[in-house]
């Protein structure tokens, strides 16, 4: 993360310097999806083949 925070505030060359501007709403898909913590490792892999997705935001059912 602290790659990720210098990059986007000090090098706009930068993948995620890219993004700095965007909103969310730009960049995630809708329908979201998210995962949970008690999901597998392999629960979650099979969301991301079936999904097409590479990154899954963890959220707390409460």
């Amino acid at each position: 993360m602290q790659i990720a925070s210098h990059c986007l505030y000090n090098n706009d060359t930068c993948t995620v310097g890219k993004l700095h501007r965007r909103t969310v709403g730009e960049i995630m898909i809708t329908p979201s999806v998210t995962g949970f913590p008690e999901m597998t490792i392999g629960a979650i892999s099979a969301l991301f083949v079936a999904r097409k997705i590479n990154r899954l935001p963890i959220v707390d059912k409460k």
